[in-house]
């Protein structure tokens, strides 16, 4: 045999050893599948809707107090007390509930119903595996004595993704 035969098969050789160590790592050393990253975003709508009653009716009536006011008689030099009720009066709705009291109603209390809507949405997003990377690497290698083979550890850039 020639020795160019001889040295074309003993890097046949060293390249099929080298692929099989490559399937083999890659098969019980395989990197991690790549990381799925949740992002959510919450987007709030606010909506203000103006809600006017006219005339609302009590729906609870309390009378706490009496009260005696002073009322001057015209034409004559004398006061008559009248008895006036101090009242509590609630007016309620899906939307609000208002309290008001007094023989001059005032609003003691008031509570306001607000509907407010939180709309969340949550993508999961699956990252792409890096480019570069470091591994075992195998193949001829050029040097000043032509191409001999070659097996080592290396970095390198993945220019293609055959696993899609």
């Amino acid at each position: 045999m020639s020795e160019n035969w001889a040295k074309f098969l003993q890097t046949l050789a060293a390249l099929m050893v080298a692929s099989g160590v490559v399937m083999y790592c890659d098969m019980h050393f395989s990197p991690k599948p790549p990381e799925k990253v949740v992002v959510t975003r919450v987007d709030t709508l606010i909506v203000r809707d103006t809600l006017v009653q006219y005339k609302p009716v009590p729906v609870n009536v309390y009378v706490v107090d009496t009260l005696y006011y002073p009322v001057p008689v015209p034409g004559q030099h004398d006061t008559v007390w009248a008895a006036l009720p101090w009242e509590e009066k609630e007016y309620q709705d899906s939307t609000f509930r208002a309290v008001v009291e007094g023989f001059r109603p005032s609003l003691k209390e008031i509570e306001v119903y607000r509907q407010k809507q939180v709309v969340t949405v949550t993508n999961t997003v699956q990252l792409p595996p890096p480019r570069w990377s470091w591994g075992v690497q195998a193949g001829l290698g050029a040097s000043k004595d032509g191409l001999s083979p070659y097996v080592g550890i290396g970095i390198q850039y993945r220019l293609l993704d055959f696993r899609k």
